[in-house]
């Protein structure tokens, strides 16, 4: 299994771009209750859905049909259909359900009735839908010790399932074919809803660098990683993370399905091929408390561990690719221009579109993590492959699901992401003293370059240990969140010690107030943002009481939108991590203005924020006159931000602040 008692550090501070920021020293299952008294969720319904989506035979045309399946859903949610063992495709004895040669089971859905009003994200609104089934066993799950150890069960014999997410609120036709002979037709309807789910899918946003719903309302990620459990609670352990995260307003989680990475959601463990159904039951588990949680899921696929030997955690030597095990591979490079390699994870890619693609609460596939550490790493060739899998993933996933992939060193590698079919960039970065400043500037950097959203995907102290003895309140954490808003990133910085600091230090409120703040933004993913520079900020007038009053300084970074509105975040910049550890203390500031360049000639309600509390400290009325405009500022100790609104037309030359 792959550790995670130290992460790879990536570089700070290599060459970056001018200066942009101011810095001024200047389910699968219905759940219940344990019966144990664990007080986790208990045993799973025997299909995988809840009780509200149980299948009931349908009639179809000319008669009953060979399935069951509901005669109606709400938008957005999932319709399964459960095939009767009588029309299931035969299966030889040593055959495997998976095989790509032939595609078993498939589903044509046709929109009978227009919706009133609709607009499908990408292009016109479609009107057929071809969907894969796949095959599926169910499990019970149990723990003997009150949630310490996941026990699961075989529920049934296996079967074969189609899910369908019905995009519109309309009546749908369908066909079903098996072995490509049609077995039967019928309908059902999907109704509206006001649930989570309804709000549909995670996009692109209008404005080309923010997330947002299918439904219009902004989507900014507020989150962590939570990729694998390394113990044997495996699911008990989520449902607390999961709750504890989005009781204090996290929206984000990541999850490794990689083929040689920690044993909990491992799909393809052993043979090419050949996918561990334990691994995909607990994936359906994750991803239904996630709707009900309504938080959004990025599923890795696949991670350089694999196709590396044992330098940085490399596990090429049990890759079930590698040609020692079975597989057809015999050196990890191959595996981006191996036709048969290629064909493997397409075949892997068609599995998990099948099953989870459904889901409103899968928010984008991660082709790679840490791509750029592969054994042998050719640009040219991952460009190539990342191009062939991201069109393949345009053909077969019906919903859209935005593609991404990481990178080990903080810069990524432009070949890769400039290609059209990755949706987002990231950024990993580990051990910055400063985290405020090097996030902000590679989002900024990032987005300017690609014109397309960023996201901080890991971020922290190099090593859980380290991160509980030098930051045990969490500073990086709060400061990986922040600064990202204000510098065009589509959400938070993302921690990777979720198991190892953030639980056991109980850091989760920290997600509360940013979560609260970046709701409140109007317009977030519909407007152009432009960031404010080292040309149109600064910072002036501010005194720092105490000792290190010749170390105090206040850095502001910000932006301001094209429809009248703007952000801004003020930090004393003795507020890090690394200066805590040093016992260089954040003293308090007083008299701080703020003068810029940047907000359109309007009045506006200017909100000071206490990022920490998440309540409101000040409010005041700016009037900017020839885009100048100077705010004072409530005395602060560690930082706060600001949002700035439109009020009205009135431009008169007077500066409040």
């Amino acid at each position: 299994a792959t550790s995670h008692a130290m992460k790879m550090r990536s570089s700070v501070f290599p060459f970056l771009p001018a200066l942009v920021l101011a810095s001024v020293l200047c389910v699968a299952g219905a759940r219940v209750e344990a019966s144990d008294g664990s007080g986790g969720r208990g045993a799973a319904s025997p299909l995988g859905h809840s009780p509200a989506h149980t299948p009931q035979l349908q009639s179809g045309r000319g008669g009953a049909v060979p399935w069951s399946a509901p005669s109606s859903v709400p938008q957005y949610s999932l319709f399964q259909l459960v095939l009767d063992a009588s029309v299931a495709p035969p299966l030889p004895p040593g055959a495997s359900p998976y095989n790509a040669s032939r595609a078993a089971v498939t589903a044509l859905f046709t929109l009978q009735r227009p919706p009133a009003s609709a607009s499908a994200p990408r292009s016109a609104t479609p009107e057929t839908f071809h969907v894969s089934g796949f095959y599926f066993q169910n499990y019970t799950r149990s723990t003997p010790d009150k949630g310490k150890t996941e026990v699961l069960t075989p529920a049934g014999d296996p079967q074969w399932l189609v899910r369908f997410a019905p995009p519109y609120v309309a009546s749908y036709s369908y066909t079903v074919y098996v072995d490509g002979s049609a077995v039967g037709s019928s309908s059902f309807s999907a109704t509206s809803s006001s649930s989570p789910s309804s709000e549909g899918y995670v996009r692109v946003g209008m404005n080309k660098i923010s997330f947002q719903l299918d439904s219009g309302a902004a989507y900014f990620a507020v989150g962590e990683n939570m990729c694998w459990c390394e113990t044997a609670a495996q699911t008990y352990a989520y449902d607390t993370w999961m709750e504890r995260l989005a009781s204090n307003g996290g929206n984000y989680m990541r999850l490794w399905l990689d083929a040689g990475g920690a044993d909990s959601f491992v799909v393809e463990p052993s043979t090419v091929g050949e996918y561990d159904q334990e691994a995909l039951w607990r994936i359906d588990y994750v991803l239904d408390l996630a709707a009900s949680l309504n938080i959004r899921v990025m599923f890795e696929l696949e991670s350089y561990n694999s196709l590396r030997d044992t330098q940085y955690y490399g596990v090429w030597s049990s890759c079930p690719y590698n040609k020692a095990n079975g597989g057809m591979l015999s050196h990890p490079g191959a595996f981006f221009t191996d036709s048969a390699a290629m064909a493997a994870f397409q075949q892997r890619l068609q599995y998990l579109v099948s099953r989870y693609a459904h889901s409103t609460h899968l928010l984008s596939w991660e082709f790679f993590n840490e791509v750029d550490i592969v054994q042998s790493y050719s640009s040219a060739s991952a460009a190539s492959w990342h191009r062939a899998m991201g069109e393949y993933l345009e053909e077969i996933d019906v919903y859209r699901h935005m593609r991404t992939t990481s990178f080990s060193s903080s810069q990524g590698d432009p070949a890769v992401d400039s290609l059209r079919v990755l949706d987002y960039t990231q950024t990993h970065i580990y051990d910055s003293a400063d985290f405020v400043y090097s996030l902000a500037q590679y989002s900024i950097m990032k987005v300017s370059l690609y014109q397309k959203p960023h996201v901080a995907g890991e971020f922290g102290i190099g090593d859980p240990s380290s991160a509980i003895k030098e930051d045990p309140t969490g500073i990086n954490l709060h400061n990986g969140c922040w600064a990202p808003l204000f510098s065009l990133s589509a959400g938070t910085g993302m921690t990777w010690w979720w198991d190892s600091y953030v639980d056991p230090q109980d850091l989760y409120p920290i997600y509360g107030p940013i979560a609260t703040f970046s709701s409140i933004i109007p317009q977030f993913a519909n407007v152009r943002w432009t960031p404010f520079d080292s040309t149109s900020i600064s910072v002036s007038n501010y005194t720092a009481v105490g000792d290190v009053q010749m170390l105090s300084y206040v850095r502001a970074l910000g932006m301001a939108s094209s429809q009248k509105s703007g952000l801004m975040f003020v930090q004393n910049t003795n507020h890090t991590w690394y200066y805590a550890n040093e016992k260089v203390e954040a003293e308090k500031i007083s008299g701080v203005e703020i003068h810029f360049i940047g907000l359109m000639d309007a009045t506006y309600d200017v909100m000071a924020f206490d990022t920490s509390s998440g309540s409101t400290i000040g409010s005041s009325v700016l009037t900017v006159s020839g885009s100048h405009a100077t705010v004072q500022l409530p005395s602060f100790t560690t930082d706060l931000a600001l949002l700035f609104t439109y009020r009205s037309s009135d431009t008169r030359t007077r500066i409040v602040g």
